[in-house]
């Protein structure tokens, strides 16, 4: 699948290899462990730059931690927001906070930066419907329809994937599974 964000990569020069040889085009910094955000964001043109919240790492986000969150964020410099979201497979007296989290950083979105949505339950309980519809519900009342989203760790069934692209129907050419 080729993305204006593909397309940027793919019309530039080689910037640099991997240790194993192989050339690359550029990539996605992801940047979501409050405790470890950059405190210069002066890259390459090639590599985008996405700042979120993990939800694992939700117990070590302080009111500095959400002040830099959110300056980050609005910074022309970072091209999505992400990851955030639930990640249920963490004890459930750690989910509360998680949805708080979730809800405090989800205001910082806008429809030019894409999302990177983190939606995932613990292997085999069976509650990843729940978690799954508990996050579109959510992501629904902060964003709008044309917001672009990629799915990250997402377990859940097809028929949650295709609520979330009636939901999100231009995000059909940017919402995929990894």
């Amino acid at each position: 699948m080729r993305t204006a964000t593909s397309d940027a990569f793919i019309f530039n020069p080689l910037i640099q290899k991997s240790s194993s040889g192989i050339p690359l085009l550029g990539g996605v910094e992801i940047y979501c462990d409050p405790v470890t955000y950059p405190k210069d964001l002066h890259r390459s043109p090639r590599w985008k730059i996405a700042v979120g919240i993990h939800p694992k790492q939700v117990g070590s986000l302080t009111e500095n931690r959400l002040q830099v969150f959110g300056d980050l964020v609005r910074s022309p410099q970072v091209t999505a927001l992400g990851e955030i979201g639930l990640d249920y497979s963490v004890k459930p007296d750690k989910w509360p906070l998680q949805e708080k989290v979730f809800r405090l950083a989800l205001p910082y979105c806008v429809r030019e930066k894409p999302l990177i949505l983190l939606i995932r339950g613990a292997s085999g309980d069976g509650c990843i419907v729940a978690v799954g519809r508990s996050a579109l519900n959510i992501v629904r009342e902060y964003c709008g329809r044309e917001q672009l989203i990629h799915l990250h760790c997402f377990m859940g069934t097809n028929q949650l994937f295709g609520g979330g692209l009636r939901s999100f129907p231009i995000a059909s050419s940017v919402l995929w599974l990894e």
